[in-house]
Protein backbone atom coordinates (compact mmCIF):
# COMPACT_ATOMS: atom_id res chain seq x y z
CA UNK A 1 0.00 0.00 0.00
CA UNK A 2 1.56 3.39 -0.70
CA UNK A 3 2.03 6.06 1.60
CA UNK A 4 -0.42 9.10 2.04
CA UNK A 5 0.40 11.97 0.81
CA UNK A 6 1.17 14.78 3.38
CA UNK A 7 -1.45 17.50 3.55
CA UNK A 8 -0.21 19.94 1.54
CA UNK A 9 0.21 22.85 4.52
CA UNK A 10 2.40 20.18 6.21
CA UNK A 11 4.70 20.22 2.91
CA UNK A 12 4.91 24.26 2.99
CA UNK A 13 5.67 23.99 7.11
CA UNK A 14 8.39 21.10 6.80
CA UNK A 15 9.76 23.18 3.63
CA UNK A 16 9.37 20.57 1.02
CA UNK A 17 7.44 21.65 -1.42
CA UNK A 18 7.52 21.68 -4.90
CA UNK A 19 5.27 23.37 -7.18
CA UNK A 20 5.95 20.54 -10.01
CA UNK A 21 5.03 17.66 -6.83
CA UNK A 22 2.06 19.60 -5.78
CA UNK A 23 -1.69 17.67 -6.79
CA UNK A 24 -3.50 18.85 -9.73
CA UNK A 25 -7.17 20.16 -8.83
CA UNK A 26 -9.36 17.25 -9.64
CA UNK A 27 -12.47 18.15 -12.52
CA UNK A 28 -15.52 19.88 -10.56
CA UNK A 29 -18.44 18.41 -10.77
CA UNK A 30 -21.70 19.78 -9.09
CA UNK A 31 -21.92 19.59 -5.55
CA UNK A 32 -25.33 18.32 -3.59
CA UNK A 33 -26.44 16.35 -1.14
CA UNK A 34 -28.08 13.08 -2.67
CA UNK A 35 -31.69 11.93 -1.50
CA UNK A 36 -31.18 10.16 1.65
CA UNK A 37 -32.05 6.19 1.15
CA UNK A 38 -33.53 4.04 3.34
CA UNK A 39 -31.01 3.50 6.50
CA UNK A 40 -31.12 0.59 9.06
CA UNK A 41 -31.77 2.56 11.55
CA UNK A 42 -32.50 5.83 13.52
CA UNK A 43 -28.49 6.05 14.16
CA UNK A 44 -27.44 5.74 10.75
CA UNK A 45 -30.19 8.23 9.62
CA UNK A 46 -27.97 10.38 11.94
CA UNK A 47 -25.01 9.53 10.78
CA UNK A 48 -26.11 10.45 7.49
CA UNK A 49 -27.44 14.09 8.66
CA UNK A 50 -24.17 14.71 10.30
CA UNK A 51 -21.93 13.12 7.12
CA UNK A 52 -23.83 14.93 4.38
CA UNK A 53 -23.70 18.61 6.33
CA UNK A 54 -19.62 17.99 6.94
CA UNK A 55 -19.24 17.25 3.14
CA UNK A 56 -21.77 19.42 1.21
CA UNK A 57 -19.77 22.12 3.53
CA UNK A 58 -16.98 21.26 2.69
CA UNK A 59 -17.48 20.91 -1.18
CA UNK A 60 -16.95 17.40 -1.93
CA UNK A 61 -20.31 15.57 -1.94
CA UNK A 62 -22.34 15.18 -5.35
CA UNK A 63 -25.47 13.48 -5.75
CA UNK A 64 -23.61 10.49 -7.35
CA UNK A 65 -22.38 9.89 -3.74
CA UNK A 66 -26.01 8.76 -2.67
CA UNK A 67 -24.47 5.13 -2.55
CA UNK A 68 -20.95 5.93 -0.78
CA UNK A 69 -22.43 7.62 1.94
CA UNK A 70 -25.03 5.60 2.77
CA UNK A 71 -22.08 2.58 3.65
CA UNK A 72 -20.32 5.39 5.92
CA UNK A 73 -23.55 6.11 7.43
CA UNK A 74 -24.56 2.36 8.39
CA UNK A 75 -20.63 1.81 9.05
CA UNK A 76 -20.54 4.11 11.49
CA UNK A 77 -23.82 3.54 13.11
CA UNK A 78 -22.11 0.23 13.46
CA UNK A 79 -19.45 1.42 15.07
CA UNK A 80 -21.54 3.23 17.38
CA UNK A 81 -24.04 0.50 18.30
CA UNK A 82 -20.89 -2.11 19.00
CA UNK A 83 -19.11 -0.06 20.95
CA UNK A 84 -21.98 0.60 23.27
CA UNK A 85 -22.35 -3.15 23.64
CA UNK A 86 -19.23 -3.61 24.82
CA UNK A 87 -18.93 -0.88 27.21
CA UNK A 88 -22.47 -2.18 28.50
CA UNK A 89 -20.65 -6.12 28.74
CA UNK A 90 -18.31 -4.48 30.86
CA UNK A 91 -15.12 -6.41 29.46
CA UNK A 92 -13.84 -7.50 25.91
CA UNK A 93 -13.47 -11.20 27.09
CA UNK A 94 -15.74 -13.68 28.33
CA UNK A 95 -15.10 -16.92 30.45
CA UNK A 96 -16.37 -19.97 28.33
CA UNK A 97 -16.31 -24.05 28.95
CA UNK A 98 -16.76 -23.71 32.65
CA UNK A 99 -17.57 -26.97 33.86
CA UNK A 100 -20.29 -27.20 37.13
CA UNK A 101 -19.73 -29.36 39.88
CA UNK A 102 -23.77 -31.05 41.39
CA UNK A 103 -23.62 -28.14 43.77
CA UNK A 104 -24.24 -25.95 40.67
CA UNK A 105 -20.84 -24.25 42.05
CA UNK A 106 -18.16 -23.88 38.77
CA UNK A 107 -15.46 -26.21 39.29
CA UNK A 108 -11.83 -24.16 39.73
CA UNK A 109 -9.61 -24.29 37.01
CA UNK A 110 -12.40 -24.73 34.45
CA UNK A 111 -13.36 -22.63 31.68
CA UNK A 112 -11.01 -20.03 29.39
CA UNK A 113 -11.00 -16.57 28.51
CA UNK A 114 -12.07 -15.65 25.24
CA UNK A 115 -13.06 -12.10 23.08
CA UNK A 116 -16.24 -11.48 22.49
CA UNK A 117 -17.75 -11.72 19.41
CA UNK A 118 -18.31 -8.19 19.07
CA UNK A 119 -14.54 -7.18 19.05
CA UNK A 120 -14.14 -8.88 15.71
CA UNK A 121 -17.36 -7.22 14.58
CA UNK A 122 -16.09 -4.14 15.72
CA UNK A 123 -12.73 -4.54 14.39
CA UNK A 124 -14.11 -4.98 10.49
CA UNK A 125 -16.74 -2.09 11.26
CA UNK A 126 -13.78 0.01 12.56
CA UNK A 127 -11.93 -0.84 9.32
CA UNK A 128 -14.58 -0.49 6.91
CA UNK A 129 -14.97 3.26 7.92
CA UNK A 130 -12.02 4.27 8.28
CA UNK A 131 -12.29 3.07 4.24
CA UNK A 132 -14.94 5.29 3.70
CA UNK A 133 -13.77 8.26 5.54
CA UNK A 134 -10.92 8.47 3.92
CA UNK A 135 -12.69 8.57 0.58
CA UNK A 136 -14.46 11.06 1.66
CA UNK A 137 -11.03 13.16 2.36
CA UNK A 138 -12.46 13.13 6.43
CA UNK A 139 -8.90 12.45 7.35
CA UNK A 140 -5.99 14.85 7.74
CA UNK A 141 -3.74 13.23 5.08
CA UNK A 142 -6.82 12.35 2.85
CA UNK A 143 -8.14 16.06 2.67
CA UNK A 144 -4.26 16.66 1.12
CA UNK A 145 -5.86 14.80 -2.03
CA UNK A 146 -9.23 16.46 -2.28
CA UNK A 147 -8.97 19.27 -4.21
CA UNK A 148 -11.79 21.60 -4.51
CA UNK A 149 -12.49 24.61 -6.47
CA UNK A 150 -14.33 27.21 -5.15
CA UNK A 151 -15.56 30.49 -6.90
CA UNK A 152 -16.75 29.68 -10.25
CA UNK A 153 -14.89 28.41 -13.53
CA UNK A 154 -11.54 27.18 -13.49
CA UNK A 155 -9.11 28.86 -15.64
CA UNK A 156 -7.30 27.06 -18.20
CA UNK A 157 -3.78 26.66 -16.78
CA UNK A 158 -0.83 26.98 -18.56
CA UNK A 159 1.77 23.89 -18.30
CA UNK A 160 4.88 25.83 -17.63
CA UNK A 161 2.73 27.26 -14.59
CA UNK A 162 2.72 24.01 -13.52
CA UNK A 163 6.34 24.00 -12.82
CA UNK A 164 7.93 27.82 -12.68
CA UNK A 165 4.60 29.28 -10.60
Amino acid sequence: MAPRNDPTHLKLVKGITRKDRLPVDEPQVDPGIPPMPGLSGPHAVDAWGMFSKILNDMGVLTPADGAALQRLAECYAQVQALTWTLADAGSPTYLSGVEYGSDGVALPGTGIWKPRPECALLSDADRRLKTYITEFGLTPSARARVRVERGGKKKAAKPEDRFFG
